[in-house]
């Protein structure tokens, strides 16, 4: 299971969820850490729901991080 990637359906409800927090998604937030935490961990339990992939929030917090890097790139154009 390790190499399986992100499906697209996973993506799709990552972005969901994210647009709803932006100031989460963003990483620039006033909630405290516990409410910030809890919603990692809400989000981690509905993207595993989904499957394949499984992660714990910390995972999905670098799938996240990533996926902005990706989009950043592809917006400037490199």
């Amino acid at each position: 299971m390790q190499n399986e990637k992100t499906s697209t359906q996973q993506h799709e409800r990552m972005v969901n969820l994210m647009s709803e927090y932006p100031d989460i998604a963003q990483n620039y937030t006033k909630k405290s850490s516990e409410i910030v935490a809890l919603f990692w961990e809400d989000l981690a339990n509905q993207l595993n729901a989904i499957g394949p992939r499984q992660r714990d929030a910390g995972g999905w917090k670098k799938v996240w991080s990533d996926y902005k890097c990706y989009i950043k790139k592809k917006v400037v154009g490199e």
